[in-house]
C-alpha cells in the first residue's frame, strides 16, 4: 500500500482524516514469499484540539462518514474493529 495516511496532520475534512492500519499476512517458503492474508484496522485522526492534542483513533460504527471515505477505496469485509493484540501467530487472517 502507498501512503496510508498522514497520521500527524491538522486536516478537518473526512477524506483527509480517514486512514487504515494495514495488517499482510506473509508466508516465506522455498518458492519466495506469498500474501496470504489482507486485513485492516480504519483509523481516523481526530484533531478539534488543536494541532498540539492530535488523535489516532479506531473506527466504530458509528462513525459512518469515515466508513464511507475508506470504503470507496477498500472493501469493509476485511476490517478488524477490535483488533487482536497479536502479530501473525498462524497468521489468523
Amino acid at each position: 500500500m502507498y501512503s496510508l495516511g498522514n497520521f500527524v496532520s491538522y486536516q478537518g475534512r473526512p477524506q483527509t482524516q480517514s486512514t487504515i492500519i494495514l495488517f499482510l499476512g506473509l508466508t516465506k517458503s522455498i518458492n519466495g514469499t506469498i500474501i496470504n492474508g489482507v486485513r485492516f484496522v480504519p483509523m481516523f485522526m481526530q484533531n478539534r484540539n488543536g494541532k498540539d492534542n492530535l488523535q489516532l483513533l479506531p473506527l466504530d460504527h458509528s462513525h459512518s462518514l469515515h466508513e464511507r471515505v475508506i470504503s470507496t477505496i477498500l472493501p469493509m469485509g476485511n476490517a478488524i474493529y477490535s483488533p487482536p493484540n497479536t502479530s501473525n501467530l498462524g497468521c489468523p487472517f
